[in-house]
């Protein structure tokens, strides 16, 4: 190899991005700093049209699942998955990692997008367990995610998906240098320092705002705090206790804010519980602190020596 090859090697810090933090929808600023500000994430391209023995779907190409956009009668976890299988191959209740995708922040009546149009603004099941007993849900009347049981006490809304890749979950790699967690499959590096887990360090939403957006840690000034869809990508719906891959070395089990407002009311913000990894809003009103950890994107390279910047460029 050549000393040029070498340094651009060393200098390029080409990254591959094998998954999707589709963006939240959010495009209305609340304070500079916020998921208004950056916007971050990939959009959602969707289209809708009829599929033959299925009924009508809709396609998403940024996440490369396609979702039934028709009526099902609600019905138990367990029945709601049976449906799914019995449509065919591929297709299958969704896992809650594929279903908080279609989530989005700046529809009114809905969180859903107004491309699909069989939806109730309710509870819809997915296949991830919480324990034998329970499984995860998520709420298309604000976004909420929590459990309940999977059987047949309750019926919820049925959403159906199918997909052609891993896009949404791929094998994590996760690896930690200097306090800083760096995420491969999205390209995201994660502030992991003492200071995200401290009880003494907790703040408002406002606070954590501006602190991400002055933060100057490992070397940069560029962080943010992050957006619900970026700090959910995160979370590890298999561990409790913190809901999180073992690389992040601290993490509180409770609340962290994201820079994600609830589009119909100003004072709600979004937060990520990380005793179970579920996404919740708080109000301004409730006082409520919650701890902070910052995003930043790309990977945090570390530069040659100067004897090796010397011996490259000779």
């Amino acid at each position: 190899m050549s000393k040029k090859v070498a340094f651009l090697l060393l200098t390029a810090g080409i990254v591959s991005v094998n998954a999707v933090v589709v963006k939240t929808g959010q495009t209305r600023v609340y304070r500079t700093g916020d998921d208004g500000t950056y916007r971050s994430g990939v959009a959602h391209s969707y289209s809708r049209y009829t599929l033959v023995g299925i009924g009508d779907v809709v396609d998403d190409a940024a996440t490369n699942l396609t979702w039934t956009d028709f009526f099902i009668t609600p019905d138990d976890q367990i029945n709601a998955a049976a449906y799914c299988s019995n449509l065919g191959s591929g297709w299958r209740l969704p896992s809650i990692e594929e279903l908080r995708t279609l989530v989005e922040s700046n529809t009114t009546n809905s969180a859903y997008n107004p491309v699909f149009q069989e939806y109730e603004p309710s509870a819809y099941w997915t296949s991830t367990m919480f324990d034998q007993d329970h499984a995860w849900f998520v709420s298309f009347e604000n976004g909420f995610e929590y459990y309940y049981y999977n059987s047949t006490t309750v019926s919820f809304d049925i959403r159906c998906v199918s997909d052609t890749s891993t896009v949404i979950r791929p094998k994590r790699t996760f690896s930690r240098k200097n306090g800083v967690v760096y995420d491969s499959a999205t390209n995201l590096s994660w502030q992991d320092d003492g200071s995200v887990s401290d009880p003494a360090k907790t703040m408002d939403w406002t606070g954590a705002v501006d602190y991400c957006e002055n933060l100057n840690f490992a070397g940069t000034g560029d962080w943010k705090l992050p957006n619900k869809n970026e700090l959910l990508s995160i979370t590890d719906m298999n561990r409790t206790n913190p809901a999180i891959d073992t690389a992040f070395q601290n993490t509180a089990n409770d609340g962290y804010w994201a820079s994600s407002t609830l589009d119909t009311n100003a004072s709600k913000h979004w937060q990520v519980n990380f005793a179970e990894g579920n996404g919740q809003w708080l109000e301004d009103s409730y006082d409520y602190r919650a701890n902070v950890r910052c995003v930043r994107e790309g990977k945090i390279e570390s530069k040659p020596s100067p004897s090796l910047m010397m011996y490259l460029l000779n």
